[in-house]
């Protein structure tokens, strides 16, 4: 995708402030159950990030045992907001363009057949097992 650095930063923030509105939403109701997942909601099949925002809310709580259980990307994808939350506002304060380094360097790394090939069975297998649970 072809973004100017503008669009991406944009994206990122929006993506940010949505992401922990999401977690303080489950953490304020966590005897409610919520799915956004629009294939679950569509065909009643899991997607492979389904049981994420409980892996966080596990991890929120100390148990890191259950969050990797109930769905590993869910410990990826938090860490992965808070690393961003900090860099994003590092490039704010200094006025640097570090995230948008780091992205550019990343598409060039994931594009490579060896890297992403692997990552994609992974998701395929944990998509698998998500149905195998039946979140």
């Amino acid at each position: 995708m072809n973004w100017s650095k503008k669009q991406f930063y944009y994206f990122l923030l929006i993506s940010c402030i949505i992401g922990y509105a999401w977690i303080l939403f489950n953490f304020l109701n966590p005897d409610k159950s919520y799915s956004i997942c629009f294939l679950k909601n569509l065909v009643h099949i899991p997607c492979p990030a389904c049981g994420s925002s409980r892996a966080i809310m596990f991890l929120l709580n100390g148990n890191i045992k259950q969050s990797i259980l109930t769905n590993p990307l869910g410990f990826i994808i938090f860490i992965a907001l808070i690393l961003l939350t900090i860099l994003l506002i590092v490039d704010f304060v200094k006025h640097s363009n570090i995230v948008w380094k780091y992205y550019i360097k990343f598409e060039a790394f994931i594009i490579k057949k060896i890297i992403w090939i692997p990552l994609s069975v992974l998701i395929i297998l944990n998509w698998i097992w998500n149905i195998y649970k039946g979140l």
